[in-house]
């Protein structure tokens, strides 16, 4: 189950592991369950950039920290694919 969710924190964000992850079809189905809890991980990391930076009330620069963030930890993957779809 470890391998499973340190199969996916590897395959969809930059936070190193510390090992070698293979990127097998079985790693992955052991961690169907953890996709929720990397989510949540995830989030947990951007609810406490968006607090740290509560007390900046420019809401756009705010806004733009918090999305640097979620560049940084995922490596833009999903902001990557929703460019995709409007670059035709």
């Amino acid at each position: 189950m470890a391998l499973g969710f340190l199969t996916l924190v590897s395959f969809f964000t930059r936070i190193p592991v510390g090992r070698r992850i293979e990127y097998k079809e079985e790693n992955f189905k052991k961690a169907l369950s953890m996709y929720s809890l990397l989510g949540a991980v995830i989030g947990f990391f951007l609810v406490l950039t968006y607090l740290l930076f509560n007390n900046i009330y420019i809401d756009l620069i705010r806004g733009l920290v918090v999305t640097l963030c979620y560049v940084v930890i995922t490596g833009g993957i999903h902001i990557d694919g929703a460019a995709d779809t409007s670059d035709g």
